[in-house]
């Protein structure tokens, strides 16, 4: 289900509660956010949940979550789980920020991974390679997103891509997660 964030407060304070000491995420920020259906936007239909993902969200960003309230669950003990811990379920569970279209994404990517050629690659079907595929791009988003998952992969600049964004400076201003050029290795040749 899509979502859009009408607001998001974070509940970072410092420290553990009641004298507990805990240590704190560095990769997440637990926050309230209110949340509007995008089928539903002009409503006064909000809907409260706490997140772990405060630090990515800001009001208007588009979200997927699951949404509990009208989830058809095919678990047999689930009345009795929802009778024991009521009022603790949420009504929506926060998924990922939804950062747009994957082929504009992928259009920006300045960089480029190296793969292996696999020896069977010609015996693929089509619907394989297309599955493939779709598994490599969903990766590279993965690696966009994630630093910490960035730091054990080289990533090697697309010189072809580069040269044409000089002459084409298309930055939309949106928080869509790049790469910097900084992170980007050389591409090396033995020939040269």
């Amino acid at each position: 289900m899509e979502m859009d964030l009408i607001t998001a407060a974070s509940n970072n304070n410092g420290g553990g509660g009641g004298g507990v000491n805990f240590r704190q995420s560095q990769k997440h920020e637990l926050a309230d956010a209110y949340l509007v259906k995008s089928s539903e936007i002009g409503s006064s239909a909000h809907i409260h949940t706490r997140t772990h993902l405060g630090h990515l969200l800001h009001p208007g960003d588009l979200i997927l979550c699951f949404d509990l309230s009208t989830a058809n669950l095919n678990e047999p003990n689930w009345e009795l789980y929802e009778q024991s811990h009521q009022g603790k379920i949420p009504d929506v569970i926060i998924v990922k920020k939804y950062y747009g279209d994957r082929a504009q994404r992928k259009r920006r990517r300045r960089w480029r991974l190296r793969r292996f050629l696999d020896e069977n690659a010609s015996q693929i079907s089509t619907t394989n390679s297309n599955r493939m595929d779709d598994d490599y791009n969903e990766f590279m988003e993965d690696l966009e997103e994630d630093d910490i998952m960035r730091r054990y992969i080289n990533i090697y600049k697309d010189k072809r891509k580069i040269e044409s964004e000089m002459a084409i400076d298309n930055d939309d201003g949106d928080d869509v997660p790049e790469i910097s050029l900084q992170e980007m290795l050389d591409d090396l040749n033995i020939g040269d």
